[in-house]
């Protein structure tokens, strides 16, 4: 597990909240602007330095010979990002 979360790469990993770039680490949501952590440049990428890649997630179900269940909770804020996921 230790030299899988030291891996910098987003191979198998969940990425979160978004996947991809945020130009200008910000973004408004119903006429607020929500400032995010800039990690790529001017952009928030792949959910911010500490995305959803950076934990270890829980088994919630499974895993069978097919499919594995996994949980996490990102509480309101997290990375800068509204809501609880």
């Amino acid at each position: 597990l230790k030299s899988y979360e030291d891996h910098s790469t987003y191979l198998g990993c969940v990425v979160g909240r978004v996947c991809s770039r945020i130009a200008k680490a910000s973004f408004d949501l119903d006429g607020e602007t929500f400032q995010l952590p800039a990690n790529n440049g001017a952009a928030c990428h792949h959910g911010g330095p500490v995305g959803f890649n950076r934990h270890v997630w829980e088994v919630a179900e499974g895993p069978s010979a097919s499919s594995v269940t996994l949980a996490h909770v990102s509480p309101h804020l997290d990375q800068g990002f509204p809501g609880q996921l």
